[in-house]
């Protein structure tokens, strides 16, 4: 039982973290549109529905505080006030709260107990300057107009043991029922004292659908609901036979479900009296919620999978299993298959995180005194959970630096015959294999004379070095190169965008700037869909083995040594009518042993760069489960994983960016 509520209480705080999330959402839209009455409909009841389910779970603190703030939105339902500037601030702060007190329940850290009492304080003070009732005055109608407006609702309520683990209180329920209405509450059906029950409720009311929905939100999903008639269809003799619930001893056997009885003369009567649903709603649910561990699992499971299966294919090349063939290439098939939908299982929409950029917006833009509007586009492109993770931070720096150093003031925005509100896009878009992310601003642009400056002061680079554009522009990603005038609680230091390369660079992408003076500046993220298990060509150096994703391959070709030797002074080889230059990874790695007459090279091609990897032997495709090595070997020394192969052998993911950077030359240099 215990177990039992430990895990409920943990599907809570995730369902919890999910009202809140779609709380700022709604308080977004509502900042734009006060008037909203379906978004304020919803902040309503998600508040509610939060200061119900927090304090079942013993969050009292929660349940308490949303309780005050609730009465804000109570008031701004009825019309008594409107959604302000202040309204939406109070409401943003004490979200933020909310998810300190999930975990600080007790109120235990000193910050969170001030914070707690001051926004407790300014909904108080608001409440209490702004006039709001918490009792709705009750408005004398005619008898007319209360026949007219009262209608009959029927109610079917299916009940199992499951609900008291959720910590229902059917008390509490049919007491909020009890305030828009008369209700009588009668059993339907049974199948065992253990299984679900039906119970039907005929609720004689004024209240909307949505009014009656709130009373039962918590097992909505239990609840059939249907209008029987406009007016009042219980006359005096019928109500008779209904067994009304009051304030007896019943009501105590509520705490455990509903009580266990029957009107036997109703029976006889309400199938010809009161129209009821005779079968229930089907739900069909299209998506669930799966623990992260789960799919992590699934995830190591088919990594075996795929190493077995290259054993597999490695021990039976003999002509000896031609007879089994067909049987062979089913399975390999099978297991791509399988790779592949395991994959599409771990996909999250980019959309998961546009609530996070929106509010970033927001909140420091506010803070700065500058108006910018954040739109997107393509964001219902999917990634890997694990690459929506790692790439959330490197966005969040991103737009930070678009909104202190990209968006000019209101001021300079006019003066420079701008609109006075700046713009941040994000937009999403497949290329081949690769997902392509752009933030942009249409801001100042990059300063690359700044960024020069700083660069030779810190000793980067030299006055004399003449640098491209796109090798300027790089330079933002170095430490400590900044071209904020001042540093600010914002940025400024010269901290995060080398944060940001790195970790693009650990998911085996890419990030490239484009800048124009008073234009703007966009930045663009190439990332690969999955970063767990990848398409490689499998080659040898001597007795190590290497991996590159085919996406990075343009071609293998041969080169005979002689031809090596007469370009080693310049480190470049021909393709394609032009020079390029060549890894040797003999001489990077330090492995023994020489190249034979013949040479095998890989050419890789990054946007329009080249360069050619020498190797001994060009083994084939192989699909790779990459896992991670210690520190020892990093994506800042050429290597970003390994993949076991199905000999046992492992085969090393080079970092394709780094050897890039390795052979950055005059002659790559031209290229750029």
């Amino acid at each position: 039982m215990e177990d039992l509520f430990k895990k409920f209480r943990k599907q809570f705080i995730e369902e919890i973290f999910a009202l809140v999330d779609q709380l700022e959402s709604d308080l977004l839209v509502l900042e734009n549109d006060p008037n909203n009455r379906v978004v304020i409909d919803s902040i309503f009841r998600a508040m509610h529905t939060i200061k119900g389910t927090s304090g079942m779970y013993g969050f009292t603190f929660v349940s308490e505080f949303t309780h005050h703030l609730e009465s804000i939105y109570q008031s701004i339902r009825d019309t008594e006030a409107e959604a302000n500037k202040v309204i939406i601030d109070i409401s943003f702060a004490s979200l933020d709260h909310i998810k300190h007190l999930i975990d600080d329940e007790q109120l235990q850290n000193v910050d969170n107990k001030n914070n707690h009492e001051q926004l407790l304080n300014r909904i108080k003070a608001y409440v209490d300057n702004e006039g709001v009732v918490s009792d709705s005055k009750e408005i004398p109608i005619s008898e007319t107009e209360d026949k007219i407006k009262v209608k009959t609702w029927s109610i079917l309520i299916r009940t199992d043991e499951q609900l008291f683990f959720r910590g229902i209180n059917f008390v509490n329920l049919l007491t909020d029922l009890s305030s828009l209405g008369t209700f009588h509450i009668h059993r339907i059906s049974s199948l065992s004292d253990f299984d679900t029950e039906t119970w039907g409720v005929v609720l004689i009311s004024d209240a909307t659908i949505n009014d009656i929905k709130d009373v039962f939100m918590f097992i909505e999903d239990n609840c059939t609901f249907t209008l029987v008639k406009e007016g009042d269809l219980l006359d005096q003799e019928l109500q008779g036979h209904f067994v009304k619930v009051a304030n007896d001893v019943s009501l105590k056997s509520l705490e455990h479900g509903l009580p266990r009885y029957l009107d036997e003369d109703l029976q006889k009567k309400e199938s010809a009296t009161i129209p009821t649903a005779t079968t229930q709603t089907k739900y069909n649910i299209k998506r669930i919620n799966v623990d992260a561990a789960k799919l992590d699992y699934l995830m190591y499971l088919v990594s075996e999978l795929i190493t077995l299966n290259s054993l597999f294919l490695q021990t039976t090349k003999d002509d000896y299993y031609e007879a089994i063939r067909p049987q062979i290439e089913q399975m390999e098939s099978l297991v791509k298959l399988f790779r592949n939908n395991a994959l599409e299982i771990r996909l999250v929409p980019l959309n998961d995180l546009i609530l996070k950029f929106q509010r970033l917006v927001r909140d420091l833009s506010k803070q700065l005194g500058k108006k910018i509007e954040f739109v997107t586009q393509g964001t219902d492109i999917e990634l890997d959970k694990n690459t929506i993770d790692l790439i959330a931070d490197p966005i969040i720096h991103i737009i930070r630096n678009c909104i202190d150093h990209g968006i000019e003031t209101t001021d300079e925005r006019i003066k420079k015959g701008k609109p006075d509100f700046g713009t941040i896009k994000l937009s999403a878009s497949h290329v081949g294999n690769y997902i392509h992310l752009k933030i942009e601003d249409d801001g100042k642009g990059l300063d690359l004379n700044k960024i020069k400056e700083n660069a030779i002061k810190r000793g980067i680079i030299k006055s004399a070095d003449e640098l491209t554009k796109r090798e300027l522009t790089d330079l933002i990603f170095t430490s400590g190169v900044s071209t904020a005038k001042s540093v600010t609680s914002v940025s400024g230091r010269g901290v995060g965008m080398d944060v940001v390369k790195r970790t693009i660079n650990e998911l085996r992408g890419e990030i490239t700037v484009e800048t124009e003076e008073n234009k703007g500046t966009a930045f663009t993220l190439k990332i690969q869909q999955s970063v767990a298990i990848v398409d490689t060509l499998l080659f040898r150096v001597e007795n190590t083995y290497f991996i590159v994703p085919l996406t990075e391959i343009e071609i293998c070709l041969r080169l005979t040594l002689d031809v090596l030797i007469k370009n080693q002074n310049t480190g470049t080889i021909e393709y394609n009518e032009q020079m390029i230059p060549y890894v040797d990874l003999r001489s990077l790695f330090n492995l023994q042993g020489n190249y034979q007459s013949i040479i095998k090279i890989l050419i890789i091609k990054n946007s329009d760069r080249y360069l050619a990897i020498l190797c001994d032997e060009i083994v084939g495709e192989q699909q790779a489960v990459l896992k991670p090595l210690g520190q020892a070997f990093t994506a800042d020394n050429g290597i970003l994983a390994a993949a076991q192969q199905g000999s046992g052998k492992w085969a090393y993911l080079l970092n394709i960016h780094f050897l890039f950077e390795k052979l950055k030359s005059d002659v790559l240099s031209a290229m750029v």
